[in-house]
């Protein structure tokens, strides 16, 4: 009778506790994903700047990408590099209370990496207009991939 008891107050114990990790933020396994209405997106390159078509699937991406922002990285005084993905939405984006990211998104840009051993940065511009480096627990090569394949299949 008593293992069974400790099995309930350890089941008891863990739905109790359960939603406190939904309701601080605590959980890096959930993120709701935050409603996206429209967007726009650029290549923008040396030889000028490509509009890009976006899927709905780029939209649930990106998403998910701002829903699972974790950490302020600093800020990017430095010049823009010479190719990056440019999204822009005509209605900001406002992310959870515990997000790092406490304005409304109108603009990020997603840089691509010089060599296959970098990584894929995620810039948000602030109210004072600097490109403010975020990191997220979701990797950015998905929203990539998805851009590079959708335009490269869908035909102009």
């Amino acid at each position: 009778m008593v293992p069974v008891r400790r099995i309930i107050l350890l089941v008891f114990c863990y739905f109790l506790l359960l939603p406190s990790n939904k309701v601080t933020g605590d959980s890096a396994s959930f993120h709701e994903p935050i409603p996206i209405s429209s967007m726009q997106a650029v290549y923008h390159h040396e030889q000028g700047d490509t509009p890009l078509r976006v899927s709905s699937t780029m939209r649930q991406e990106v998403s998910m990408v701002l829903s699972e922002i974790h950490q302020l990285s600093g800020l990017n005084s430095l010049q823009l590099p010479a190719s990056y993905y440019h999204v822009h939405f005509p209605t900001p984006v406002v992310l959870t209370l515990f997000s790092p990211v406490r304005h409304p998104i109108d603009e990020i840009i997603v840089t691509l990496p010089h060599n296959a051993w970098d990584e894929y940065h995620l810039l948000i511009k602030n109210q004072h207009n600097q490109w403010i480096e975020y990191k997220t627990h979701r990797t950015l090569s998905i929203f990539v991939n998805q851009v590079t394949a959708w335009n490269t299949m869908q035909p102009r």
